[in-house]
């Protein structure tokens, strides 16, 4: 897991950024996704339907992103969480 020091703070630009496309994503998420509130703007928890058809129909799944502080250009990190 990838921890964010909380020394660095996201700049203004960035933390705007990040708070419009949370609002857009909770009016009109993606199919299948639902975000999951936390207290962390740069850690968002993403839970992902299995998709239909496959062994993996019936399960949910968390995915955790993780915004770099440096750029929002930047890609940023996933990784599946166990539940």
């Amino acid at each position: 897991m990838i921890l964010i020091d909380v020394d660095q703070a996201l700049s203004k630009i960035a933390c705007n950024r990040l708070q419009k496309e949370l609002a857009e994503w909770q009016v009109n998420p993606p199919v299948g996704f639902k975000h999951k509130v936390t207290d962390n703007l740069q850690r968002w928890v993403i839970e992902v339907n299995g998709a239909p058809g496959t062994l993996y129909a019936d399960e949910k799944f968390q995915l955790q992103c993780l915004k770099p502080v440096s750029s929002l250009i930047r890609l940023s990190n996933l990784g599946l969480l166990q539940s």
